[in-house]
């Protein structure tokens, strides 16, 4: 893995984007915009605290190519694999690092990484029941709460 290029190493160290740039990197002009679906509130059963117990029961790990999070740098993603993001069910959430998020937007069809990813979520209750179990009532418990 490359060290981070920050400060006057990185080659966007004082520059700015452009009006036009940045209106043309935002909303329905950028390539990755799905109607507004990111600007949805997310529901309120995903809460912090499950989010966080996501990762617990991860290990604070990616569950794809196994980076740890490592002190001061950015929080591991928690993803959706069916892609949607109202089944907050632990048994649809799993630990990614942002590469490998970024992998399932991008790279190959939607099928075939979510079946890689049901697989992992399989291997991990078999590994790490209790942790699953956790984050499942802790689910249930923020449903009955909000619902």
């Amino acid at each position: 893995m490359s060290k981070a290029k920050t400060g006057k190493n990185n080659p966007f160290y004082r520059k700015h984007l452009s009006v036009e740039r940045r209106r043309n990197s935002s909303g329905p002009n950028n390539g990755n915009w799905k109607n507004g679906a990111s600007l949805e509130n997310r529901p309120p059963e995903l809460t912090t605290s499950l989010i966080q117990s996501i990762r617990k029961r991860d290990n604070f790990q990616c569950q794809f190519c196994g980076v740890k999070r490592k002190k001061g740098h950015r929080k591991l993603d928690t993803h959706h694999i069916d892609d949607d993001r109202r089944n907050n069910h632990p048994d649809n959430l799993i630990t990614l690092c942002k590469e490998c998020h970024g992998e399932t937007k991008t790279i190959g069809d939607k099928a075939a990484w979510q079946r890689v990813y049901t697989n992992l979520i399989k291997k991990i209750k078999r590994e790490n029941p209790e942790g699953h179990q956790a984050a499942v009532e802790l689910y249930e418990q923020n449903i009955k709460i909000y619902y």
